[in-house]
């Protein structure tokens, strides 16, 4: 199997994985970390397959799968910052503009979060 298949299979697995995410469940978006943790070589793939998944959900998904991505930023760093950092700012701006006023809320106060750079993203 070649790495880009292999990379090809973790996206997979990452996204039925993210499709599963319903709402704000600690354990599972803690999972996910993980499982982007233990799969940094396939970061590129893996990122792709979150930016997509943030864009295509249903707004009431919105929140959760934005908070798989700081968890991932916050507690991976490198390399996922590189790669969601190209898009943040259309994945942030995209999401809140069809959100609701308290996942607006919500959404604001993650953000403050970020104004502090990301330990490992220097």
């Amino acid at each position: 199997m070649s790495a880009d298949q292999i990379s090809d299979e973790v996206a997979l697995d990452f996204q039925e994985s993210l499709q599963d995410l319903q709402n704000n469940n600690r354990y599972e978006i803690s999972n996910l970390t993980i499982i982007a943790k233990e799969n940094t070589e396939h970061a590129q793939a893996i990122a792709m397959v979150l930016e997509k998944h943030i864009k295509t959900t249903a707004p009431g998904r919105k929140l959760p799968a934005l908070y798989v991505l700081d968890s991932i930023v916050k507690n991976v760093g490198t390399p996922y910052t590189v790669y969601l950092g190209r898009n943040l700012f259309s994945t942030f701006m995209d999401s809140y503009t069809l959100v609701d006023s308290q996942t607006r809320k919500s959404m604001e106060a993650m953000l403050k979060t970020w104004k502090e750079p990301v330990p490992g993203s220097m």
